[in-house]
């Protein structure tokens, strides 16, 4: 892949992009590094109620699809789109698929889109079912790409929407992702997850890019590989647009694989 043609995010100012912009979360440390004070565990950390949104905010959303005028007028660079179907019971996601016409009216609007694949969800998830799962997601994720207009070079990332352990991640996740990256390559796997399954993603050598959540981070510590933040799904953080819920992100590097 060619990432000189996205090394430049739309919008941003070079200076800002040289100087660098410093995140006001706390750099992601693994919690199972050694601590010599053992005798008594450090306090909880507050999540803050303000995160510093980077470059910019992409937005995701999936009950509907709001208009690329009201995404530009609240201030968004874009948003992480699904190129996935709708799983059973999930007929109320309007916006999945990302259609060819949304694509294009977001394109056309100056703003960047990101492509997500996501099946299932908690117990239903494709990444429990491993490589032959994987192979079979990232196959329909690049159709679906594809027939949104999606450029070859562009990353897909696929959803690890949980806080699993290292046991869960050894007997599945791996061998899904492993499948998902034979597919499309590792210059455009993205996964969005823990961080955690960063660290194990990057211990493997699987993903070139990473969307983090927060499921078990309270604090909200920013893994330094992380090329998305998501934020907490709760009313501080979620926004409504043309009256659909949509959940924010900040961006935290210039390239994020988006088109």
């Amino acid at each position: 892949m060619t990432l000189s043609r996205r090394n430049v995010l739309r919008g941003i100012g070079g200076a800002a992009l040289a100087a660098g912009i410093a995140q006001t979360a706390t750099a992601w440390a693994d919690p199972d590094d050694d601590n010599d004070n053992d005798d008594a565990p450090a306090p909880k950390k507050r999540a803050p109620s303000r995160i510093d949104p980077g470059l910019g905010t992409m937005l995701d959303y999936s009950a509907g699809v709001p208009s690329p005028a009201a995404i530009t007028a609240a201030g968004h660079k874009g948003a992480m789109c699904y190129v996935s179907d709708q799983a059973r019971g999930e007929e109320w996601m309007k916006a999945k698929p990302l259609s060819r016409a949304a694509a294009d009216a977001m394109r056309a609007q100056g703003l960047l889109i990101a492509s997500v694949w996501q099946w299932g969800g908690e117990k239903t998830a494709d990444w429990r079912r491993g490589r032959d799962a994987g192979v079979k997601a990232a196959r329909r994720a690049i159709a679906l790409h594809q027939a949104a207009g999606g450029p070859d070079h562009a990353a897909i990332y696929t959803c690890i929407d949980d806080n699993p352990p290292i046991e869960v991640w050894d007997d599945c996740i791996a061998d899904y992702l492993a499948g998902f990256e034979e597919v499309i390559g590792h210059e455009r796997l993205g996964v969005f997850c823990s961080p955690p399954v960063i660290d194990w993603c990057l211990g493997s050598g699987l993903g070139a890019y990473f969307w983090q959540h927060d499921w078990g981070n309270d604090s909200l510590a920013v893994h330094p590989a992380a090329h998305l933040h998501q934020y907490p799904g709760d009313k501080r953080f979620v926004q409504y647009i043309d009256g659909v819920q949509c959940d924010v992100s900040s961006i935290l590097k210039p390239d994020f694989g988006h088109w």
